[in-house]
């Protein structure tokens, strides 16, 4: 791990550190612009703890005005220190604009899932144990994982493989499980906590193949960004072909 001040960070194109953001400035960063999750605290929680408050974000939006699911800026229920990005639960090719505000590290999944006290196998567990074992069951299939920041190749992905804490989580009524629902929940997957970006334009590109029983899904997720102090983004799906599974789909299989 490398600081923020080396001489290959400054050579890598378009992020620079934010040295006005003094959070940013306490921690080790590696040369391509991420967090590595051995860091035992980032922006006030670890990266498990960052991965259970992902998910209680994506869990607690409605359908009609969800960023994952394109029916809602990017900008949708963000609060806090760290912006949430994400893939879709709608398609498995997106490529979306989103606006930014400076000085935010950013926080996504390259790939990921959870499982829960609410739904049916292959996503049930009834106790903490079993939510870890069916987590990390569906998560070991993950293949062909990769991401680019403005081209940059993130490597040795696995390195950035965690499982949440147990958590709680609240869906409301019209959200991702249709009627309001509350329930326990575990996640494992391979997530990247980004740096604040400089101003101006980047681009985030991600994505990777994982199986559910006899479903296999495969994402390949673009985000345009530009980092500026104020604004909203909005999402457009670029392709979804035709015959696909798409993550809605395979837990609605399920229910």
């Amino acid at each position: 791990m490398r600081s923020i001040c080396s001489n290959r960070i400054g050579g890598w194109r378009g992020v620079a550190a934010l040295l006005v953001f003094a959070a940013v400035t306490s921690h080790a960063w590696a040369n391509d612009g991420t967090l590595p999750p051995d860091q035992q605290r980032a922006f006030g929680r670890s990266y498990a703890e960052w991965s259970a408050a992902w998910w209680q974000w994506a869990l607690s939006l409605p359908a009609d005005a969800h960023p994952l699911l394109d029916t809602a800026g990017c900008d949708g229920g963000q609060s806090g220190p760290v912006w949430f990005l994400g893939g879709s639960f709608a398609t498995t090719s997106v490529e979306r604009d989103c606006t930014v505000p400076a000085g935010k590290p950013i926080f996504f999944p390259v790939l990921n899932t959870e499982c829960s006290t609410v739904e049916g196998p292959p996503f049930f567990g009834s106790n903490e144990a079993e939510l870890r074992d069916c987590a990390a069951a569906i998560m070991n299939t993950a293949v062909d994982l990769f991401a680019t920041i403005d081209g940059v190749a993130v490597s040795n992905l696995d390195r950035y493989r965690v499982q949440s804490p147990l958590y709680e989580f609240s869906a409301p009524d019209g959200g991702l499980f249709g009627g309001p629902v509350t329930g326990q929940s575990v996640s494992d997957g391979v997530w990247l906590m980004l740096m604040p970006l400089s101003p101006g334009s980047h681009t985030i590109h991600f994505g990777g193949t994982q199986t559910f029983g006899d479903v296999t899904l495969t994402l390949d997720v673009t985000y345009h960004l530009t980092v500026q102090p104020q604004g909203r983004g909005r999402g457009r799906v670029a392709s979804d072909p035709q015959g696909v599974h798409t993550w809605g789909l395979v837990k609605s299989l399920y229910r």
